[in-house]
């Protein structure tokens, strides 16, 4: 009967915190429990692709920028150099430079519309987009203009490559413009140009260059997007626990591995002296615990709380402490332990 309602009570603090943990992470409610990491990890995915899509959008302005910038340098190169009485644009190539000119009105759209680009379409924006970048490729007619075109390619397929995380869609993308390339080369300008060999290899480089930044670039956003998501829930956690604890108790400390209070606590100093110019930073608990066997219990059960690896509930233990003018306080002290921002177990004790 003397030890049910301590039990109780750490019990019932253990189920609240599971509540508002739940609520906290949009626990689902019913079917397959999940824990934590695997939770963590959806909920990151879901976010990246709304990232991949704000990407998305700055690279929109970015390809319009180098669309205008290509046009201009076109037109320029074709009116100075053109002789006179010649034509300024090929027929041959006019389908090159109209779809070339049609990639601002359509990246306009798609930046100014938000149902057009959401995560459901990013995939295909992609792929349109690159399919899109076979007739730039016929509009070079010499080795400058084939060299600025491979510049050119190589701002598209980066700025595209930055909001789509799926590696194997990146890698065919690129290789289906470096087959592109190869055969725009083969065709037209195997007299002009170095070796076959160098252009190939100068090429293949760029693809796989181009897929490993973008690949690396999405792994490390990632990384920092799933690192937020723990960071706020061990936040919410923590917090839950020392405001159910503060709701219960009288006084809440927060303990390190080395048992340890790592925060000022007035209302601990107040209670142990009756006043708040005691600074309890870097104490222990157990230093105003004047009785040998409650620093022993009171090791014992931190210890074993800090030291276990599964989800430990909250434990209870009725204890003295030195108060003003050396009184004796009998207290209960109820124990919980919470995972920090740095992976380290804390203690709080209440």
């Amino acid at each position: 009967g003397g030890d049910f309602r301590p039990r109780a009570v750490a019990a019932w603090a253990r189920s609240k915190l599971r509540a508002v943990r739940c609520r906290a992470l949009c626990w689902p409610p019913a079917g397959r429990q999940e824990d934590e990491e695997d939770l963590s990890y959806r909920f990151a995915t879901r976010e990246i692709q709304h990232v991949c899509v704000e990407r998305a959008r700055v690279a929109m302005k970015i390809i319009q920028c180098a669309v205008s910038c290509r046009t201009a340098a076109i037109l320029v190169v074709r009116f100075v150099a053109c002789q006179p009485g010649s034509k300024v644009v090929d027929e041959g190539y006019l389908v090159g430079y109209l779809m070339q000119l049609l990639v601002y009105p359509t990246t306009f759209v798609i930046w100014k519309w938000p149902r057009v680009l959401n995560p459901d379409t990013l995939d295909l924006i992609f792929c349109v987009a690159h399919l899109w970048m076979v007739p730039f490729q016929l509009t070079a007619t010499t080795p400058q203009e084939f060299a600025l075109v491979g510049r050119f390619t190589g701002i598209w397929c980066l700025a595209f490559a930055a909001f789509c995380n799926k590696l194997a869609v990146v890698l065919f993308a690129n290789l289906l413009i470096t087959l592109c390339r190869m055969s725009v080369y083969a065709n037209t300008y195997s007299a002009d140009l170095a070796l076959p060999s160098d252009i190939l290899m100068g090429e293949l480089m760029s693809c796989v260059m181009i897929t490993a930044l973008a690949h690396r670039f999405h792994s490390m956003s990632f990384e920092l997007v799933h690192r937020k998501i723990l960071d706020h829930a061990v936040r919410q956690e923590s917090g839950a626990m020392t405001r159910l604890l503060d709701l219960m108790t009288d006084v809440v400390v927060e303990m390190n591995a080395d048992l340890r209070i790592m925060h000022p606590s007035p209302k601990l100093a107040a209670m142990l002296t009756l006043g708040t110019s005691l600074s309890v930073v870097d104490m222990r608990l157990d230093d105003f615990m004047p009785i040998s066997s409650d620093q022993e219990r009171f090791h014992t059960l931190a210890n074993g709380l800090l030291r276990d690896e599964s989800a430990a509930l909250p434990s209870v233990m009725h204890t003295t402490l030195r108060g003003p003018h050396n009184s004796l306080l009998q207290v209960e002290i109820l124990c919980a332990i919470f995972p920090g921002i740095d992976g380290a177990k804390r203690l709080l004790a209440g």
